[in-house]
């Protein structure tokens, strides 16, 4: 397959860039590179999604370039809409979390909302996840990539936290474990 020595070169040039950089000393390549390394990572390492289910990127939520109005929601966005879809990414780590709700993007981020309220800095291509099983408490933190699936919801909507969201994404419901059943003899 072509796109594997690609995959490898790209990730190369990630990689050696940001080992430049740091001898360099900087801080690191910023969000594009991490971002960039997320979209590539694991493209033909996952398994393929469930049937009806839509794989779905963060670079496919707005329009490229930006227009003279500013973002625009992709017509595979706006499609998707209702329908489930999956997406991998980063859940951010929150010192104030909602309950029920995860924010997740397209790389690893942290807010302190005790220090700066609601003055972060995510990029506009955030999901905010609805997670029935926490409805009443905080989604404790996942660190690393996570892969969900639920329906997507756009749209402007105030949270409860005062964020306004525009891309949600309901968790689907989680299966009952099996239970077994005692045989009588």
């Amino acid at each position: 397959m072509l796109l594997r020595p690609l995959l490898r070169s790209v990730s190369l040039a990630v990689f050696l860039a940001a080992f430049f950089a740091s001898l360099a000393g900087a801080k690191g390549l910023g969000w594009h590179a991490d971002a960039l390394a997320v979209e590539l990572a694991g493209v033909d390492r996952l398994p393929p999604p469930p049937t009806e289910v839509t794989e779905l990127r963060f670079s496919e939520f707005f329009r490229n370039p930006a227009g003279p109005r500013g973002l625009e929601l992709t017509d595979k966005l706006r499609g998707l809409a209702g329908k489930r879809v999956r997406i991998l990414g980063f859940m951010v780590r929150q010192t104030r979390p909602s309950p029920g709700i995860a924010i997740v993007g397209p790389f690893a981020m942290a807010t302190n909302e005790f220090e700066y309220g609601l003055a972060d800095d995510f990029p506009p291509n955030v999901v905010f996840v609805e997670v029935p099983r926490f409805a009443d408490l905080a989604v404790p933190y996942t660190p690393g990539p996570l892969l969900l699936t639920g329906t997507l919801e756009i749209g402007r909507r105030e949270e409860s936290d005062g964020r306004v969201s525009l891309v949600r994404l309901r968790l689907d419901p989680e299966p009952e474990p099996a239970t077994e059943v005692a045989r009588v003899r």
